[in-house]
């Protein structure tokens, strides 16, 4: 079965949203109050 290639798009920008929202939280950890990168968070989760 092949899959399309929308779909593969999609799969391959959905694992960097994913990898880049696991370095986010990582990060605000250390800076909870980080507004800027709290609503980057909820952009990329969004976006899924």
């Amino acid at each position: 079965m092949e899959i399309d290639e929308d779909i593969k798009a999609f799969l391959v920008e959905s694992h960097e949203n994913l990898s880049q929202i696991e370095i986010d939280l990582v990060v605000l950890e250390q800076a909870p109050s980080d507004r800027e990168l709290i609503n980057l968070i909820y952009r990329n989760l969004h976006y899924l």
